[in-house]
């Protein structure tokens, strides 16, 4: 159980990395997410420019991608080792 999970965990951070990456990489194509309203005056009123720019470095995506697998095995490991505790005759009896 534990290492179909890992699997998935490994697969959806990995996904997930290289969504990302692509989000930025369109976004900084289509030259920034522009502010507006209040808070484009405010930023323009601090010297700031009022266009936000995203970067994606690859220690930070590693970094983000290994604690997304690291979680999701956690989050599955949990229950795995609450439910080889049991006893199959005990386990059965509480489900409806």
């Amino acid at each position: 159980i534990l290492a179909e999970a890992g699997a998935i965990a490994v697969v959806g951070a990995v996904g997930g990395a290289v969504t990302g990456v692509a989000l930025v990489l369109v976004v900084e194509a289509l030259g920034g997410i522009p502010l507006w309203g209040a808070a484009a005056d405010f930023m323009r009123e601090m010297g700031i420019s009022s266009v936000l720019h995203l970067s994606a470095d690859p220690g930070q995506v590693a970094l983000a991608a290994g604690a997304m697998a690291t979680v999701a095995v956690l989050a599955a490991w949990w229950p795995a080792r609450r439910a080889s505790r049991l006893e199959p005759m005990e386990a059965v009896r509480y489900v409806e």
